[in-house]
């Protein structure tokens, strides 16, 4: 239950401090009147940089998380360096990096941005293991060279470690990207010296504008040499007081002590060479050699050492060499060593093996994050219109990863949306076009010269089209008489003088700055996705297998077919419904019965014909009426067409492909929730006294009936179907065995009550969303654990369906169905991200259908509009 605030009554957690909401809570507290933040509390000031100063804060929400704010100076001059700032932050989310919160605007318009705030020492102080620390730091540096950003300033105070051990590298301030979509924003300036020289590389002191991965390697080695030693290495060398050159002239000739452990030598020597080629080429590299020290296996950078490289030998295969030297007893000397070599090359011959697969993979790894990055690039570019950018980025991404699926579904998703006409060859013209006007045979260019072309073919009324142009490169169709939108827009791009349209050819002709002209067919353009208005709204929507034919359900019980170009204006009664069905739906919240109806997860698409459509899905078969029960929930297979329903009595009746319907006797008591297992060979229903049953839908067999202790609300079935995961009402996740009723793993806590639970097609894991909470979590299936919890939405999850490969997540994002609006939000399941803008609805969504993965969509509002989007190659 919540509570409400006792000062202004909002509702609050009942774990709120002293029942008051936190913008009550801090309402008394001063504030500082030169600098508010919506939504943020300000503290006191905690530090200051070249470009802006950092406040402690508190986010005014339920977490009342502490963050560290950064505010731009009042420099309009700075403005465009803390964005770039905030841009390359944005890039990084690991453990081991202080992670960026929220950004926006203080009221007064300056830029800020909010990162977790770390409380603990620099590492020099840190009482923790240097070991410990350096595998810490290093992961970290590591992963930011893989999202393409270099932080140029690694030293000891920008190293936190807080007292529970962990390492959190913070200040990006004057990082830079080497690679990705913001590369070109970040060029290198020359004879620009950046960073503090103590821990700088020689080329940063020789002012080298080509500073790249190798400088962070070795700032990562002076750090290491500091936690041995005690002391900065370099504090007898560098002087900030003599020119840089004479600085970089003495590092050239600076001998580095000797540490006391020959292992940790040989490394943070390797990172600091001073000729670039000898050095660890990347930090995955020192990485894989700090782990190495830990595991006590061989270093590499002491390979040419042969009495260590020997020493490691021997205890790698200590077991291995006592055999062969009570072997050598009765062989010759000889035959001994030859296979002592043979081993030794192939060991060799393994390592090598083993270096180019993580080379390789650490390749792909920096392509994927490289054609991720322009993925969202690419969002950006059409948040603000501009879906001709847009489409240029996602073809980068696929060059840099061919198999990116979110980038390609993103393409399609354009191309289904957008309408992208394709330039006809212009015309020649000798002076510069300044002007076009309509003429008889065509375009009129300069009062003079005319473009000539044929009549062409259109749908609409030539005489009702009117084309408006922003002046943004976007052109717009519309008919005069009605002002509805008859074509798509046409996106030419920016940077054209004018453009002008002729109804009677068919064309749109537009002239460039300097004069070019360019010239467009718009005879084959329409519109790409329908939209339709029915008088009651629609509560049930699916897609018909193999055909664009759109199946609709009204709260009347009335039925609609809604084929290509063809709008369901009439709906018709369907013989066969109960009234019950529909009494049920209306009696119930609309979450609860989408997520009841639902239970089971992705629609296939319904097989041809109005009867084999909806016999199994909604209409009453003729046992249940000779019962005289009715239909009450239902789902199918993912896999295998298997369709499994239950009806008022509690028969469970099963239908196979050949459209036969067998029945079980069945728990004889009301169900309230039913689930399948992927290929349909498992089923398990929740029934309204609390147990739980599993039988065998192929076999048409109950498997086992038990009475679990907790109040459950939702099942899930894994992809394999050898674990049943339900949400009780306590907020907990419990883990059956499906065969016995046991349980197999701990039960884990999740905040909020009423969970709702989804397997997630070929994987084994599984979606969680709770009432009230913003976020729909991945969880691996065997134990529960946390894998991903970054999928936030906007107003609420109202309902949620992943695509039957495994790669996309739906949902309806909004409070309930009461809601003033709704949207239709598309995530990738590889990285969390949405992957096209969210498909906005100016009235909350009743329901949604999704098809062939995605390709095919379909959303029903309560203000009667049915949507239908085609999203194909």
């Amino acid at each position: 239950m919540k509570n409400s605030c006792s000062e202004c009554g909002q509702q609050i957690p009942d774990e709120s401090p002293f029942g008051i909401c936190p913008q009550c809570c801090f309402a008394a507290l001063p504030k500082n009147q030169d600098l508010l933040i919506d939504g943020i509390e300000l503290g006191q000031k905690i530090g200051e940089g070249t470009f802006g100063e950092v406040f402690e804060g508190i986010i005014l929400d339920n977490t009342l998380a502490e963050v560290a704010v950064k505010v731009l100076r009042e420099s309009h001059l700075e403005r465009a360096r803390f964005l770039k700032e905030l841009q390359i932050v944005s890039l990084l989310s690991h453990p081991n990096i202080a992670q960026l919160k929220t950004s926006g605007e203080t009221r007064d318009g300056r830029p800020y941005y909010a990162m977790e705030l770390v409380h603990g020492e620099s590492i020099d102080q840190a009482e923790t293991s240097p070991l410990a620390a350096m595998v810490q730091l290093t992961q970290a540096v590591a992963h930011a060279h893989q999202n393409g950003v270099i932080h140029r300033d690694l030293k000891p105070s920008n190293i936190l470690v807080t007292g529970e051990g962990v390492v959190k590298v913070i200040d990006f301030g004057i990082a830079r990207v080497f690679s990705g979509p913001l590369t070109i924003a970040h060029q290198p300036t020359q004879n620009m010296r950046m960073g503090t020289p103590l821990y700088m590389s020689p080329e940063q002191l020789e002012g080298n504008p080509r500073i790249d991965t190798l400088s962070d390697v070795y700032s990562l080695g002076l750090i290491a040499y500091e936690l041995c030693l005690g002391r900065p290495v370099l504090q007898n060398v560098v002087s900030t007081t003599d020119s840089w050159s004479d600085n970089a002239r003495r590092l050239q000739d600076f001998n580095f002590p000797r540490l006391e452990s020959k292992e940790w030598n040989w490394v943070a020597a390797k990172a600091c060479a001073f000729d670039r080629k000898d050095r660890y080429q990347t930090a995955d590299a020192l990485l894989k050699d700090l782990l190495a020290i830990e595991k006590g296996t061989m270093v590499m950078a002491g390979k040419t050492d042969r009495l260590y490289r020997a020493q490691k030998f021997c205890r790698k295969y200590r077991t291995a060499i006592a055999a062969v030297a009570v072997a050598m007893v009765f062989l010759a000397t000889v035959a001994g060593m030859s296979l002592q070599m043979a081993g030794k090359e192939r060991q060799a011959a393994q390592e090598v093996r083993e270096a180019m697969l993580e080379r390789e993979k650490a390749q792909l790894a920096t392509r994927i994050a490289a054609s991720d990055a322009r993925l969202r690039e690419a969002n950006l570019a059409l948040s603000r219109d501009n879906a001709g950018e847009a489409l240029r980025i996602i073809d980068l991404a696929l060059e840099l990863h061919p198999n990116n699926e979110q980038a390609r579904y993103f393409r399609n998703f354009l191309l289904a949306t957008r309408s992208f006409a394709l330039p006809v060859a212009p015309p020649p013209t000798k002076a510069p076009a300044k002007q076009i006007e309509k003429h008889k045979n065509g375009f009129l260019v300069n009062g003079s010269e005319v473009i000539a072309l044929p009549p062409r073919k259109i749908a609409h009324s030539r005489n009702d089209i009117a084309v408006h142009d922003d002046g943004r490169g976007r052109l717009t169709f519309t008919s005069k008489e009605t002002g509805e939108s008859l074509l798509d827009p046409l996106i030419y791009g920016s940077g054209f003088e004018q453009a002008a349209f002729s109804p009677e050819h068919a064309a749109v002709c537009a002239t460039t700055e300097e004069g070019a002209l360019q010239l467009w067919d718009v005879s084959a353009m329409s519109p790409h996705a329908e939209s339709a208005t029915v008088s009651t709204p629609v509560t049930w929507l699916s897609f018909e297998r193999e055909k664009d034919t759109l199946w609709l359900v009204d709260r009347n019980a009335r039925l609609g077919l809604w084929a290509k170009n063809l709008k369901p204006l009439q709906l018709t009664k369907m013989k066969g419904f109960e009234p019950e069905f529909f009494a049920r739906y209306a009696q119930h919240n609309h979450r609860d019965y989408l997520w009841q109806f639902w239970q089971g997860g992705n629609q296939r698409g319904l097989a041809g014909g109005r009867a084999q459509a909806f016999a199994a899905m909604l209409a009453v078969d003729k046992h249940t009426k000779k019962a005289g029960s009715s239909l009450m929930i239902s789902t199918m297979a993912r896999d295998e067409d298997v369709v499994v329903f239950v009806d008022s009595l509690g028969w469970i009746g099963i239908r196979n492909d050949r459209g036969s319907y067998d029945f079980l006797p069945g728990p004889r008591r009301p169900v309230s929730r039913i689930t399948l297992s992927a290929k349909g060979e498992r089923g398990a229903v929740l029934l309204e006294n609390g147990e739980l049953a599993t039988f065998l839908p192929l076999e048409r067999a109950v498997l086992c009936r038990w009475a679990p202790t907790e109040s459950l609300r939702s099942l899930a079935f894994t992809d394999s179907g050898d674990l049943l995961i339900a949400a009780g009402h306590d907020g907990r996740i419990h883990f059956y065995d499906p065969s016995t009723g046991k349980k197999k793993y701990p039960s884990i806590e999740t905040p909020g009550e009423e969970i709702e639970l989804a397997a997630v097609p070929h994987r084994e894991e599984f979606l969680t969303c709770s009432t009230g909470n913003l976020h729909i979590k991945r969880r691996a299936a065997h134990g529960g654990k946390l894998l991903h919890s970054g999928m936030r939405h906007r107003d609420g999850v109202h309902w949620f369906s992943c695509s039957l490969d495994g790669q996309f997540l739906f949902s309806i994002d909004q409070t309930d169905i009461a809601s003033t609006r709704g949207a239709l939000r598309i995530w990738s399941l590889r990285n969390g991200q949405e992957v096209v803008p969210a498909l906005e609805h100016d009235s909350p969504i009743n329901c949604a259908t999704i098809y062939k993965n995605g390709q095919r969509l379909a959303t029903a509002s309560a203000n009667g509009q049915v949507r239908r989007w085609s999203i194909t190659q």
